[in-house]
């Protein structure tokens, strides 16, 4: 049974890691993921089409596939997943088409290219490692759209064809990136796709793995988070800009999802 991991989608930037033998169960996100193999080789299925790639090639596993990865012994990878709301001059052209090959070698045009691709890799993860400064931020969007240029260039684009499971995640998904600030009413989302509030809650704990609410919240929280940074807002501006119907809610979901208070976090920002 495949799962949705949403706290990948969570992020409001791009997130490189290195990993070693990643085997991963099936699981799917709205956010892009590339896997650059170093060293070794992997097996990946996605949407239950099987890939082999071996070193120096890069996996592409668009939003929303189900995918799941097997390593041989002693692969080592870059990991890199890039958010669809933070590449908008690509996220209209994604919404409608998708990669025409599922695997390309990452020396496509040359070793000088490939020494490219790997350094944007490396330069996002820096950032990561050095915090969130609003110049190393502009950094890492700077990377992610070399990234995913190069990327639609040599693995080119074919129009879109999505299960019925992949298309409603995705409705799903998208319905709640665009209300979560609102009240999110059970019954007024249910009603919305057309199912009774039990059935939609049982849909939804089924394909995401989580209860409704908690994934909403876990949008909202992202959002406060943001506000905590700027350091412009006080605590309770920010519960109610965040979509919080009362401060109590506000620190029992933000500390749930940090494992911190907001003040504690305001002042390690």
């Amino acid at each position: 049974m495949e799962f949705y991991e949403y706290s990948r989608d969570l992020h409001r930037h791009p997130i490189c890691w290195q990993s070693e033998n990643p085997d991963c169960y099936p699981h799917f996100h709205k956010s892009i993921e590339l896997v650059y193999v170093l060293q070794g080789s992997l097996s990946a299925v996605l949407n239950g089409s099987t890939h082999q790639v071996s070193q120096g090639q890069i996996l592409i596993v668009p939003g929303y596939t189900i995918h799941s990865f097997k390593m041989t012994g002693g692969t080592r990878t870059w990991v890199c997943t890039i958010p669809q709301e933070v590449i908008a001059a690509f996220k209209t052209v994604l919404s409608s088409y998708t990669f025409a090959r599922a695997v390309v070698d990452a020396g496509d045009g040359g070793m000088e290219e490939q020494g490219h691709i790997l350094w944007c890799f490396k330069e996002i993860y820096q950032c990561l490692e050095e915090g969130s400064a609003i110049a190393g931020h502009a950094h890492m969007m700077g990377c992610a759209y070399l990234i995913l240029g190069w990327i639609m260039e040599h693995a080119g684009l074919v129009p879109a064809v999505r299960g019925k499971n992949g298309s409603f995640a995705r409705e799903v998904l998208e319905y709640l990136e665009d209300h979560y600030l609102e009240c999110c009413d059970l019954e007024e989302i249910s009603g919305h796709f057309g199912y009774s509030k039990s059935r939609f809650s049982h849909i939804f704990n089924e394909i995401f793995g989580c209860r409704l609410i908690e994934y909403v919240n876990g949008l909202r929280c992202t959002h406060a988070m943001a506000l905590i940074e700027a350091g412009e807002k006080s605590m309770t501006d920010i519960a109610m800009e965040s979509g919080f119907e009362t401060t109590r809610t506000f620190y029992r979901a933000f500390r749930k999802y940090y494992g911190a208070a907001p003040g504690d976090m305001r002042r390690a920002c």
